[in-house]
């Protein structure tokens, strides 16, 4: 006999196409599954259309709103074997989504967890696409059943090796209660679902990641976001998967926020000189741009004195919120260190994310320029705080600006 099946969706302000999601749910073949919503304060009518389509909803404070308790919660007002945990922009492609992403659970009980693949928005920009795409490739098309024998082997693995072992994300994923109640999800401001999936590869279970379960899923979010999303990945995740202390390239703060500020005027650079432009940019034209400034620093990277002079205000406004950058107002003089990783890291996704776009105009440009840079800043600004709390050297300043940069996400 199949195992029952609950689904559990966390919802806030849904909107229209929420009615889209339970349409899919409701509708999955050989499946009636119960739907159990916990909502966050919702003003538009959200509950009462989850009512409309049978769910049991629960109602809770925004403010008390946590990704671990409230799945937590969520499950624990459900009756299945099964809890299949779904936010509620996570679009099932078809009607087959849901007995794909529970069929794993009849056959080995060690398999506690399922996780799946995402695909983006028809509407997604350039730079989600990118992301979400390299992720999928990253984890490849066949179906993988994860466990871990030798846990001293895991622990001499990279980082990068590690996420890809213990890779689970909420968006999408089903869960064994049973498995669930000795590991509940643990209250986490971030990765909630990677945190539990090492306790229970750790505990001797067995994770799946099945490709053919897919939604769609996707944001278009501002660049604050993301570089506060790569700045809290980038201080959490290493900590769950007992990485040892990260290596950085700057031992101080001076030293790396004159880094961040050198980096964003060089963007900027990047940003004026598209901003002169009318029509589309052609593949080659961007590369030989990207690489001139690579290689050139900023020495030569402006083009003009006029543009070297607004890039350098540009860089002072833009990081005025920063509470470390306003030390710096005071520096004209700028160089390049073309050693930064951070610095490869930002020209590497300038390069790389536009691939296989069409030719680009002025305003996709610009939306490039500015993601890149919150992803590279945030990823290398989180490594550097973490460096810095293991070593017991955190600044006031430093501790305003990680306090800034985790909200939000």
């Amino acid at each position: 006999m199949k195992p029952t099946v609950s689904i559990v969706v966390l919802t806030r302000n849904a909107g229209p196409e929420f009615c889209q999601l339970l349409e899919r749910v409701t509708t999955q073949r050989d499946r009636r599954p119960e739907i159990v919503v916990v909502d966050s304060g919702s003003s538009d009518g959200t509950p009462d259309l989850a009512r409309r389509f049978g769910a049991k909803v629960i109602d809770i404070p925004a403010a008390s709103f946590n990704h671990g308790q409230t799945r937590n919660l969520g499950i624990q007002h459900s009756q299945g074997e099964i809890c299949v945990l779904l936010v509620q922009d996570a679009l099932p492609v078809d009607d087959q989504w849901l007995e794909n992403l529970t069929g794993h659970f009849h056959g080995d009980p060690l398999i506690c967890g399922v996780t799946t693949r995402q695909v983006p928005r028809s509407d997604a920009d350039m730079v989600v696409r990118w992301e979400v795409l390299r992720h999928n490739n990253s984890l490849g098309g066949e179906v993988k059943i994860r466990s871990i024998a030798d846990w001293a082997a895991f622990e001499r693995l990279p980082l990068q090796d590690r996420f890809f072992m213990c890779n689970f994300d909420n968006v999408c994923s089903a869960v064994r209660r049973s498995t669930w109640e000795t590991h509940p999800f643990r209250s986490m401001p971030f990765a909630e679902d990677l945190d539990w999936a090492v306790r229970v590869l750790r505990a001797g279970h067995k994770i799946v990641y099945e490709p053919a379960a897919v939604v769609i899923h996707s944001h278009a979010r501002s660049g604050i976001y993301h570089l506060r999303r790569h700045y809290v990945s980038a201080k959490i995740v290493p900590v769950i998967l007992e990485c040892p202390v990260p290596g950085v390239f700057a031992d101080n703060d001076d030293g790396m926020f004159r880094a961040v500020n050198v980096l964003i005027q060089e963007a900027l650079s990047l940003f004026l000189v598209v901003g002169q432009e009318g029509s589309s940019i052609s593949h080659t034209e961007w590369h030989r741009r990207v690489n001139y400034v690579e290689r050139a620093g900023l020495d030569h990277a402006n083009g003009t004195p006029r543009l070297a002079h607004l890039a350098q205000r540009c860089v002072h406004k833009l990081l005025s919120w920063l509470p470390l950058s306003k030390r710096f107002k005071s520096v004209t003089k700028w160089s390049t260190d073309r050693r930064n990783p951070m610095r490869a890291h930002f020209f590497f996704l300038l390069s790389e994310i536009v691939q296989d776009a069409p030719d680009l105009d002025a305003a996709t440009v610009r939306h490039l320029i500015v993601h890149s840079l919150a992803r590279s800043i945030g990823h290398f600004l989180g490594g550097y705080y973490l460096w810095s709390d293991r070593l017991s050297r955190v600044s006031p300043g430093l501790g305003d600006l990680d306090r800034f940069l985790c909200l939000g996400v």
